[in-house]
């Protein structure tokens, strides 16, 4: 059952005079008629799709994401503010405000505000890592259902971008600016695919904040990660890199390096992979709930 247009923040729109909402869809068994499974609160996947932080669309990954709702999750795919229309950090404050609000109704829309895991491709999974890390930053955080947690259990992220200015990759920033790689297309300003109305190229400084392993904490929850290793827009060495800073840290991380994967392609949502991923998320969601074991009841 697919509930689209749930608005979980409103904010100030057209020069203060009007609204503009952000909403989630939510994806999720139906318990109506007798012959439906039994109502229970089921553990949520919060997804978030990719577009180069210029564009977003809640909706389009859910024909995937239903593969994982038929196994016993919901599936939350949240809207975020794009970079023409806000600065970052402001996306993180956004997707921690859509974790509160979905455990302040966790009743009502039959969740386990206990167990929520993160999920994320490309310009998401970017946006879902620093969420999972960035715990202790008060201040990405609004007042709205401040009694409730922004915390997550676990995360997976596809292909994100973390070494921001290929610091670490292909070159240095002087060639990099000629690389067609994703946090550079066309003539689009790196500075509004970064998030930041500043000049990044000018200040290399101001893409720390915007780089996951920035807010590593040796407590993170864990993480799985998943990167093609023919990906021209996020090259592999993200994943590479980001891994080595998490298993550095002490953090329990997996590492899926997908031979031949390119950026989004089907390998990352084939049968065998997924049921990668199931497994992980079954497995820390029985260490988040103790001897609660949702792996037996979700097929």
């Amino acid at each position: 059952m697919l509930g689209s247009g749930l608005v979980y923040q409103q904010l100030p729109y057209w020069c203060g005079s009007s609204f503009r909402s952000l909403t989630l869809s939510l994806l999720r068994n139906r318990a109506y008629y007798d012959f439906d499974p039994p109502a229970k609160k089921q553990p949520l996947i919060l997804f978030l799709c990719g577009g180069g932080w210029s564009a977003v669309d809640e909706n389009v990954w859910m024909p995937e994401l239903t593969w994982y709702a038929k196994r016993g999750f919901a599936v939350a795919s949240v809207r975020y503010s794009v970079s023409g229309q806000r600065r970052f950090p402001a996306q993180i404050a956004e997707i921690r405000q859509a974790i509160r609000f979905l455990r302040a109704h966790a009743d009502e829309l039959r969740l386990d505000a206990d167990f929520i895991a993160i999920m994320g491709e490309s310009g998401g999974g970017h946006l879902a890592a620093i969420t999972a890390l960035a715990k202790e930053r008060m201040d990405f955080d609004t007042k709205e259902y401040s009694d409730y947690s922004n915390g997550v259990n676990c995360a997976v992220i596809f292909y994100a971008v973390v070494d921001i200015l290929d610091r670490e990759g292909r070159g240095d920033i002087t060639s990099y600016k000629d690389r067609p790689q994703f946090i550079r297309r066309g003539n689009i300003p790196t500075q509004e695919l970064l998030l930041w109305h500043k000049d990044i190229w000018e200040e290399p400084h101001l893409a720390d904040e915007a780089d996951p392993r920035y807010y590593i904490r040796s407590d993170a929850p864990p993480f799985m990660l998943l990167y093609g290793t023919d990906d021209i827009r996020v090259p592999i060495h993200n994943g590479d890199v980001f891994y080595k800073a998490l298993s550095d840290a002490n953090v329990p991380v997996e590492y899926i390096r997908i031979l031949g994967g390119r950026h989004g392609g089907a390998q990352f949502f084939q049968e065998e992979t997924k049921e990668i991923i199931l497994s992980f998320l079954r497995k820390n969601m029985n260490l988040a709930k103790g001897d609660r074991d949702y792996g037996a009841d979700a097929d």
